[in-house]
């Protein structure tokens, strides 16, 4: 057991604590009470690159895992924020079937006395039979100064869905999938998403044969186990809410006019379940002037959600082909692009519409949208500049894959950085993410045939920056 300690440096502050790794050892006697013992790591039982650290300290400490391939174990997974004398940490974005070093570093926050346990290893387990197998590349490309693009670091999370089952996988930025979860009871799985918290996923669990039935299920990232909340009719999105509640579309199903009508719903949804309204498809659009397509027996179709802020939803209409700004406080549209009849912002001339929308992200400025029927190349992804008070949405870029791909449902299109776009080519078992002049930086290729539902990037593991359709 190696100890650590720091004579005359006592109470100086978090900025000396965030240094403490730099440090090398002293002289002074040694601090049992701090010095981790009983260290242990245990690759989860459910998902092969999870690994749970735990160990023990005599006195209340906090501390964290260094660990990597190597013996210098160069990564670390965050600092503890709670003084304990039982500590757990999880080790995440890991190999399969790779050996791993590891040590555990501790202080005392008030004496400012540190240890550290000695180097020590693991192995990861395989991934699974029957997991998604997967394909990717990194392409340099220059800027307009011909400067090199700094290389696409961003993870994402992303239901590959096969014939028989679901595997809601995170994949890295290398291309390798690096935590999973199998959803096997035949339910259609169309979108994971993190927690507000970010100590777990969520996805949807629609039940097609009884549609009352369907879940929003939640995967602990540990791997230490699995929740659901029943969403009866749930639709093909949800979203999370700063505050941890959930956002979801739900059909609104009216009698109108001697027949059935369905429109949406955007219901939010509380720990215990309960359902509250805030927001149909029917406040904003008439079937009678905007009668949309009837694709899949509903008039609206709605098919993405995202949330912003506090009092802001956006929402992807497919039938209508239409992207809605939705005030949460009064459930008005605040702008509406796309339908002819109630239509509040204009294509500007040159622009080329959308039709049949699948996922996007949106923000007061900027649209980034999956145009299922991009034209004579397939389907596309598209951006536009949004003008709230000249009321335009003008085109900037547009992208198209090769070979061609026409994305059925499920396509998707975000962005990565405030530069580039991850394309979602959804029946097309592929992702792209292009440059803002439409270069191709990374392609993901899922060579096992898995569909993919919509996706949720983010920057890193630890320390979740949300990017994309939030």
């Amino acid at each position: 057991m190696t100890r650590l300690c720091f004579g005359g440096t006592r109470r100086l502050g978090s900025l000396l604590f965030a240094v403490y790794p730099l440090l090398g050892g002293c002289a002074s006697d040694p601090l049992p009470s701090t010095a981790p013992e009983g260290v242990i790591a245990e690759v989860s039982a459910s998902i092969a690159t999870v690994v749970n650290v735990t160990w023990r300290t005599t006195t209340p400490t906090i501390g964290y895992v260094s660990f990597g391939p190597t013996p210098s174990v160069e990564q670390s997974a965050p600092l503890e924020t709670v003084s304990t004398v039982d500590h757990s940490r999880t080790l995440l974005g890991l190999a399969p079937d790779t050996t791993y070093y590891y040590r555990v570093l501790t202080w005392d926050i008030a004496n400012v006395t540190a240890g550290a346990s000695d180097v020590k290893s693991f192995h990861t387990a395989p991934l699974p039979a029957g997991a998604p197998a997967l394909t990717a590349q990194s392409i340099e490309v220059m800027d307009e100064d011909g400067s090199l693009e700094d290389p696409i670091e961003a993870y994402v999370i992303v239901p590959f869905v096969g014939a028989a089952s679901t595997t809601i996988g995170i994949v890295d930025p290398l291309g390798a999938l690096i935590w999973y979860h199998a959803e096997t009871r035949g339910r259609r799985v169309t979108r994971a998403r993190l927690t507000s918290d970010r100590t777990a996923i969520l996805y949807s669990a629609i039940s097609d044969d009884t549609p009352a039935d369907s879940e929003i299920v939640r995967v602990a990232l540990d791997g230490s186990g699995s929740t659901a909340i029943t969403v009866p009719d749930l639709g093909a999105d949800f979203a999370v809410r700063s505050d941890g509640s959930l956002a979801a579309l739900i059909p609104d199903v009216r009698d109108m006019g001697g027949g059935t009508v369905i429109g949406d719903r955007i219901v939010e949804i509380d720990a215990s379940g309960a359902q509250n309204e805030v927001f149909s498809t029917f406040k904003c659009f008439d079937p009678a002037t905007s009668p949309g397509d009837g694709a899949g027996g509903s008039w609206t179709g709605a098919n993405a959600l995202q949330v912003e802020g506090s009092n802001v939803y956006y929402l992807s209409l497919r039938n209508l082909s239409t992207i809605v700004k939705v005030n949460r406080g009064t459930g008005e549209c605040e702008w509406i692009l796309g339908d002819d009849a109630e239509g509040t912002l204009d294509f500007e001339a040159g622009s080329t519409p959308f039709s049949h929308p699948g996922s996007f992200s949106a923000n007061a400025d900027a649209l980034i949208v999956l145009d299922a029927d991009g034209g004579s190349s397939g389907s596309r992804m598209v951006s536009y500049e949004l003008d709230l008070e000249a009321k335009t949405a003008t085109e900037l870029q547009a992208y198209v894959a090769i070979p061609r791909v026409d994305v059925a449902e499920q396509g998707e299109a975000t962005g990565v950085t405030s530069d580039d776009v991850r394309i979602n080519w959804a029946n097309g078992s592929r992702m792209d993410v292009v440059d803002p002049r439409g270069q191709l930086k990374w392609t993901l290729e899922v060579t096992s045939g898995e569909h993919l539902g919509f996706h949720t990037s983010f920057r890193d593991l630890y320390d979740v920056k949300l990017e994309g359709n939030k």
